[in-house]
């Protein structure tokens, strides 16, 4: 579409392999914009589509790879559309995934909101600090992932000053 190569690479969006030929990273798969706390779009999230032609062999979700604007270490997604509500509210509810927050929203529950990667760092326990949170309610899945997630949460959120809720929903 007229964007140089290079320029597409340092984004994140096509990767070269060992041949030297470049690669699209999301294809064949569903992608969802991650922005940051101002609104600004500065990676992508994306999910597999099941693929009979067995091209899509890499993992269920991928993210943008680390880039000068991006840091899943950093990043917490729909913040930048929940930070009005929190600020008002001052209560966050921290879930696993993009979609888990995406039915949130839809559902009205506006302080929804997912850390990227599978822990939560001290960054995104500042940002969920800085947006005025005096509470975080984790909502993780009943399967071993959500468990190993919401003790991770746990170590990055307990250093701060909010109270934290654990919802434990039923296994599966």
């Amino acid at each position: 579409a007229g964007i140089p190569e290079d320029l597409l690479r340092d984004a994140g969006l096509v990767r070269v392999r060992e041949d030297g030929k470049a690669y699209d990273f999301f294809y064949n798969r569903i992608m969802i914009p991650i922005r940051d706390a101002k609104g600004r779009t500065v990676g992508f999230g994306a999910r597999g589509l099941d693929d009979s032609s067995g091209r899509n062999k890499g993992p269920k979700y991928v993210n943008t790879p680390e880039t000068p604007l991006f840091h899943k270490g950093k990043l917490i997604y729909g913040y930048d559309l929940a930070l009005p509500t929190l600020r008002k509210e001052r209560r966050a509810i921290l879930v696993e995934g993009y979609t888990d927050v995406m039915a949130a929203h839809q559902a009205g529950h506006r302080t929804v909101c997912a850390v990227l990667g599978t822990a939560t760092t001290a960054d995104h326990a500042a940002l969920i600090r800085r947006g005025g949170t005096r509470r975080v309610t984790l909502v993780f899945d009943g399967d071993e992932a959500g468990a190993r997630a919401t003790r991770k949460a746990l170590i990055g959120l307990l250093p701060l000053d909010v109270d934290i809720d654990v919802a434990a929903p039923p296994p599966g």
